[in-house]
């Protein structure tokens, strides 16, 4: 038997929201390896204010249990985007490091059943609109293991996730018609990337957390995190993917890359000393 544990211990610090629900957001929270619900509420609880603006989830959900941490009324601190911290409520799917496939797709699963009991309170269908990811409002990894388990893109990832939640609601999820593909052209050789640094020297101070890449691109494994309150000094940085990566060694010896700022909009995930 599942256990359920409703307990809004962040106490509604990030505020109530204002509107309706517009969707949900599925995570996998990337923390100690194979910890347990338990254990991120006991977390939560002991934390300040202050310390829960590092971000925390409305949801913590294993396969054993399911904690509900926050009221789903109230904002939470969970996409590093006000749009997706204010309208969409937050679900981490936990032990994403450490455990099986099988035991992280059972996790998923008590996920999608408690998700498809709050789109039913809040009147809504899960379809591509209502089911978000995170890496669809900041770059990140999130969520990294169910990309790698169901496609590799946003929209395979996420029509899985629908698919699921549907099976929860009660709702049959239609195949497209099979499309009829035209021969394949040969393609000529895809050079790999080149990657360019410029050296220039300065230390990042993150306000979000952002993800460590041992090369600058989104589809890169992310090799770390680096938290709000933490810092980095670089050498130089990159232009790649769409965003600027600023580039350093670190500890184990091997060079890393840590996103710092959206080139298309110019805006900075943390300030540059």
């Amino acid at each position: 038997m599942v256990k359920v544990i409703n307990n809004a211990v962040c106490r509604g610090v990030a505020g109530k929201r204002i509107g309706n629900v517009k969707g949900v957001v599925i995570h996998n929270d990337a923390g100690a390896i194979g910890a347990t619900v338990e254990s991120y509420v006991k977390r939560l609880e002991s934390m300040t204010n202050k310390q829960l603006e590092n971000g925390f989830a409305h949801y913590y959900i294993d396969r054993n249990t399911v904690a509900r941490v926050e009221d789903t009324y109230n904002k939470a601190w969970h996409t590093a985007n006000q749009d997706g911290n204010a309208n969409y409520i937050g679900y981490e799917v936990c032990q994403s490091l450490g455990v099986s496939d099988k035991d992280f797709l059972a996790n998923e699963q008590a996920t999608f059943k408690q998700v498809a009991e709050d789109l039913k309170f809040y009147g809504l269908k899960a379809n591509r609109d209502t089911v978000r990811l995170h890496r669809e409002f900041v770059a990140t990894a999130c969520p990294h293991r169910s990309w790698e388990l169901h496609g590799k893109s946003i929209n395979s990832v996420k029509d899985y996730f629908i698919a699921q939640i549907n099976k929860y609601m009660g709702v049959t999820t239609p195949k497209p018609p099979a499309a009829i593909k035209p021969p394949a052209k040969p393609k000529p050789p895809v050079k790999p990337q080149e990657i360019k640094r410029v050296a220039e020297k300065g230390t990042f101070y993150p306000n979000t957390a952002v993800a460590i890449k041992h090369t600058p691109t989104i589809k890169a494994k992310q090799e770390a995190t680096l938290g709000k309150g933490e810092s980095v000094i670089y050498d130089s940085y990159v232009k790649s993917d769409g965003y600027v990566w600023v580039s350093y060694i670190r500890n184990n010896g091997k060079r890393g890359y840590a996103c710092s700022r959206d080139i298309k909009t110019g805006k900075a995930f943390g300030t540059f000393k």
